[in-house]
C-alpha cells in the first residue's frame, strides 16, 4: 500500500472498513486527505482517522454529498469516458522487488466485461 500511496499520489480513496486501518499506517507519509469507507467503523478508528487528520466519508454520504452539489445540473453526468482514460491502476504483489502499477484503461475493462458471459463457471 506504501508505493501505491507514493506513485499514485492519491488524494482520496475508496475501501472496505477493513482497510482503514491500513491506509491510515501511511497517511503521513502520503499525500491522502481523504477516506470513503464501505461497511462499518468503529468510533476508535474514526477518532484514529481524526486524530490522524483526515477526512473519512461513508460510501453512502459521499454519493449523498455528491447528489447535493449537483442538484439539477445533470450535465456532469452526460460526459462519457474516452476508450483511453485510465479505469483503475493494479499492482502487483512485488514478491520480487518493489510492488509495480499497471495502467488499465476503459477499453480494456469494458473488453473483459463484455466477454463475461462467455466465462465458464466450471471452469
Amino acid at each position: 500500500m506504501e508505493a501505491m500511496l507514493e506513485e499514485t499520489q492519491l488524494r482520496a480513496i475508496v475501501c472496505s472498513a477493513e482497510h482503514v486501518e491500513s491506509f491510515l499506517k501511511f497517511a503521513k507519509k502520503s499525500q491522502l486527505q481523504h477516506l470513503i469507507y464501505f461497511d462499518h467503523l468503529s468510533q476508535n478508528v474514526l477518532d484514529e482517522v481524526a486524530a490522524a487528520g483526515l477526512k473519512i466519508t461513508r460510501f453512502e454520504d459521499a454519493i449523498k454529498e455528491g447528489q447535493e452539489q449537483l442538484g439539477d445540473n445533470d450535465d456532469f453526468c452526460d460526459v462519457a469516458p474516452k476508450p483511453e482514460s485510465i479505469f483503475t491502476v493494479c499492482y502487483t504483489s512485488g514478491s520480487t522487488g518493489r510492488a509495480k502499477g499497471a495502467l488499465l484503461p476503459n477499453r480494456g475493462f469494458l473488453a473483459s466485461a463484455s466477454n463475461i458471459d462467455l466465462f465458464d463457471a466450471n471452469f
